[in-house]
């Protein structure tokens, strides 16, 4: 699936906006952690509901990374619904 098809059939599975972003933080915590570059950058990542440092709403934080040197990287995904050409 390329990733054009990607984002078609995310589109079609989640149609419910709200969903369809919870659904790709999901997806986005899942590929840093498989893929093989961003793996071995982060010893752990975690969504902001489920960190324990967390200080109260997410107010756009949707996932926190620990590198191996045990520093914090913060994210903050969009999902957008366009096609790439």
């Amino acid at each position: 699936m390329n990733f054009n098809e990607f984002i078609k059939y995310f589109n079609k599975k989640y149609p419910n906006p709200s969903e369809r972003g919870y659904k790709f933080e999901n997806y986005a915590k899942w590929f840093l952690e498989n893929d093989p570059v961003y793996k071995i950058l982060f010893k752990k990542i975690w969504n902001w509901n489920n960190w324990p440092k967390r200080w109260g709403r997410d107010d756009g934080i949707d996932l926190i990374g620990e590198d191996k040197d045990g520093n914090f990287g913060l994210f903050n995904l969009n999902f957008m619904m366009r096609i790439i050409i």
